[in-house]
């Protein structure tokens, strides 16, 4: 499709964009192939509880992971580029709506994952196949229609319509097909995460700070991170204190765990 509707200046810019959001998207990834087994296991047994508690603390750590690596990607997405792409006179790469549009997309396809696992884990991916197929077909139909308006900004506004559609029905069917949990549950961890994201985001605005090479830029990325994670411990506590604290004990079990392989 980008081939088709774009010229190789934009096809150029959406490759380069892409480095960021593929790579986080692939690390989050493997964080949920390594768990699969286990909540699969838990759902083959139909130990409903268990599942619910440990899918529950599961969730809110990685949701609590992307919010701090997305709102770093969102503040320090543009200064990196910059910094990537410095010495290329040929084409404009520094593009704020690309930047924004890249990371919204990324978000969005993060939040699926461990959605997806679950299905996986359960075996349910026959019954998503229709919801899968209209995921794809809104993105296409989105890209045909809108490319040929505003470009390459089109085709991703399509894209994260077609994820958009996806996430909403996930949320619906996994806590009613598998973990039979309250979908606003999912909702409102959604909704803080956006949140979070927001309020970092426009703190940044306030701060005209433009990295000169990739020191400073990874730490002013450090520094965003540890503002976020800051955040997100303060929601935790407020909102999810039950989540929070049992993230907390299984953090503290880490060293032990050190200790006995050792």
């Amino acid at each position: 499709m980008l081939h088709f509707f774009l010229n190789l200046t934009s096809v150029s810019i959406y490759a380069v964009y892409s480095i960021v959001t593929q790579g986080l998207h692939s690390a989050f990834y493997v964080i949920t192939t390594g768990v699969t087994s286990s909540f699969g296991a838990l759902i083959s047994t139909r130990e409903i509880e268990t599942l619910k508690r440990s899918y529950s603390v599961f969730q809110y750590v990685f949701f609590s992971i992307i919010t701090v690596a997305y709102s770093v990607t969102f503040v320090a997405y543009l200064p990196f580029i910059k910094l990537y792409t410095t010495g290329v006179t040929d084409v404009n790469y520094l593009l704020p709506i690309f930047s924004i549009l890249f990371a919204v997309r990324g978000l969005l396809q993060t939040i699926k994952t461990p959605l997806r696992m679950l299905i996986m884990a359960s075996g349910l991916y026959r019954e998503t196949r229709i919801q899968a197929t209209l995921e794809t077909s809104i993105a296409i139909l989105g890209g045909i229609v809108l490319a040929p308006i505003w470009g390459l900004p089109g085709i991703l506004i399509g894209s994260i319509i077609a994820d958009l559609y996806r996430c909403i029905h996930l949320m619906i069917f996994v806590p009613r097909k598998i973990t039979y949990e309250n979908v606003s549950v999912y909702v409102w961890r959604i909704v803080r995460i956006i949140l979070v994201i927001g309020i970092v985001f426009s703190l940044s605005k306030c701060v005209n700070y433009d990295p000169s090479n990739y020191v400073n830029w990874t730490i002013f990325s450090f520094v965003v991170g540890l503002i976020t994670v800051a955040f997100v411990a303060i929601i935790g506590l407020i909102f999810e204190k039950e989540s929070f604290n049992e993230t907390i004990k299984r953090l503290r079990l880490i060293p032990s765990l050190f200790k006995r392989s050792s």
